[in-house]
């Protein structure tokens, strides 16, 4: 399996900023990408700023017919602690882009690994 850098975890999200004028879109683009470092390092308490998160999150998740809802910074803040105390802040996982390629150990942090996200927390 190749070995995961997580210095290039967020390479679209650079690749997208350089190409953004909007100031509202760029702000998005930037808060997103420093969300996604914090929580692959665990740092799950300065992604609860209030610049970086809604008073009222929503997260969904929808994973092998289970679906689950946290609602407030309480409950969302319980299930970040519980990834980063037991060392689940990065996600690996196979997946397939076309039928002839596969990417193995494709990063994806909560968001994006763990199940699909809506509402105030969106990630795909």
């Amino acid at each position: 399996m190749p070995k995961f850098d997580v210095t290039k975890l967020n390479v679209a999200i650079e690749r997208q900023l350089e190409v953004t004028k909007n100031p509202r879109h760029r702000f998005l683009l930037q808060a997103y990408s420093r969300h996604r470092y914090l929580e692959v390092a665990g740092r799950y308490e300065e992604i609860f700023a209030a610049d970086m998160m809604a008073m009222e999150p929503s997260y969904h998740f929808s994973q092998g017919g289970n679906d689950m809802v946290l609602k407030g910074q309480d409950q969302v803040k319980s299930l970040y602690r519980f990834w980063a105390e037991t060392n689940q802040s990065i996600f690996l996982l196979k997946m397939r882009r076309s039928p002839s390629q596969t990417i193995s150990s494709h990063p994806l942090s909560m968001s994006t690994s763990r199940s699909q996200a809506r509402g105030s927390k969106r990630r795909n």
